[in-house]
């Protein structure tokens, strides 16, 4: 099994903590992890190592930010993923806050919210996995309220990332 890992933040340690898990089920993967932030090369270029290492499984893990700073973008990202790697099976995670916003309990009063931006991005990728059939999205919004973000995002290594 070949897996590409597709990132706007760091996580290269995913493949190392995942092999793990897959090897126990006797699973021994392939990784091809993508220079940090160039997913959109990778998915575009028609030359990209991506395309080049042809894999079973694409893992596109993207920050909230790149949510937010690519909302009106991302039906055409991942449309073209769709097309460019018809074989392949893609993942994507939705969109999570990882911290309070400053409204607090006030967020869904502000049509400029980023909670309320948060659910609209969210909706669309549940529209985009029912229309194409090589598209999953992971539920990273469950983790948060299962695990608590605090859990899954520290400030001081994000910002020292």
């Amino acid at each position: 099994m070949k897996i590409a890992l597709l990132s706007s933040y760091t996580s290269d340690l995913l493949p190392k903590e995942t092999d793990k898990y897959l090897k126990e089920s006797g699973i021994g993967p392939k990784w091809h992890v993508a220079p940090f932030n160039q997913y959109i090369q990778e998915i575009l270029a028609p030359d990209s190592s991506v395309k080049k290492f042809m894999p079973d499984i694409i893992i596109l893990a993207l920050d909230f930010n790149e949510f937010i700073a690519n909302s009106d973008k991302l039906s055409q990202i991942l449309s073209t993923a769709s097309t460019q790697f018809a074989s392949s099976t893609i993942i994507v995670h939705n969109c999570a806050m990882l911290q309070p916003e400053p409204m607090h309990l006030l967020e869904w009063n502000n049509e400029n919210s980023k909670r309320l931006l948060t659910s609209k991005i969210n909706c669309k990728l549940g529209e985009m996995a029912q229309a194409i059939p090589n598209l999953y999205v992971l539920d990273l919004e469950y983790l948060v309220l299962k695990f608590g973000s605090e859990r899954l995002f520290d400030p001081r290594f994000y910002y020292s990332a």
